[in-house]
């Protein structure tokens, strides 16, 4: 397999700083990478723009920067709420014969990291890696009304998020969003927030299943299913929040 040489300078000097766990030099940084000067001063000054180092002015030294740590939590949360969140999932597809689908934030976008289909097997918009909006679709909803308002301020402006206030509020009053048809034709999904150890909000998990087939009255049942399962994974992550 071919390997770019920018890209490979780039993560020797990532991991070197990791590994050493300690401000360099730029001479010591050379000196271990076996990098020209030249190179290893313009790639600094480019992780410096992104936060992914910091540049100490006193010593003129460099150390792994603040970004560093939002990517890898990023990763690490992501991975332990699919990998507690999917036998859940498997169960909540089982007792509502929906489709069920988890997502997180990414940037200004929601997205779907596991999808288990239920017994109709509904074929719509969310697969995995799959992108919304924030606050389209139910999974999103339930994750955009639950961010504190200026959070939430940062995605919309004052008079945009004001179109969305009263629905926001009544998610957060009901513990669920619903979504009939916003995002695919013919689809109605419902979705609840997933909140971590610092009862944040983090995740979201949502059913699908087809328009008009299921009663009123199992939809309610299928609706009290999802508000526990996503109770059950919140608790998981360590939250005591009561939803």
């Amino acid at each position: 397999m071919k390997r770019l040489n920018s890209t490979e300078n780039v993560v020797k000097i990532l991991f070197l700083l990791r590994d050493e766990n300690k401000a360099m030099g730029l001479t010591e940084i050379t000196k271990k990478t076996t990098i020209s000067k030249s190179t290893v001063y313009n790639i600094l000054n480019t992780l410096i723009h992104y936060n992914l180092i910091k540049k100490d002015e006193d010593s003129k030294k460099y150390s792994l920067g603040i970004s560093i740590l939002s990517l890898s939590s990023v990763v690490i949360d992501s991975l332990d709420i699919r990998n507690i969140s999917k036998p859940y999932m498997q169960l909540l597809a089982k007792k509502t014969k929906s489709t069920v689908t988890l997502g997180i934030r990414n940037d200004d976008k929601f997205t779907f990291i596991e999808r288990i289909d239920g017994v109709r097997n509904v074929r719509f918009f969310c697969d995995i890696g799959k992108d919304v909006k924030l606050f389209k679709g139910a999974a999103s909803k339930a994750y955009f009304a639950n961010l504190p308002y200026e959070k939430q301020l940062k995605v919309y402006g004052v008079d945009e998020l004001d179109k969305y206030i009263d629905e926001i509020q009544e998610i957060r009053k009901i513990g669920y969003s619903t979504s009939n048809e916003e995002v695919d034709k013919g689809v109605i999904a419902f979705g609840a927030p997933i909140f971590d150890y610092k009862n944040e909000v983090v995740s979201a998990l949502a059913i699908a299943n087809i328009v008009g087939v299921l009663s009123e009255d199992k939809l309610k049942s299928n609706i009290e299913e999802l508000i526990d399962t996503a109770k059950q994974i919140s608790k998981d992550l360590g939250s005591d929040n009561d939803l």
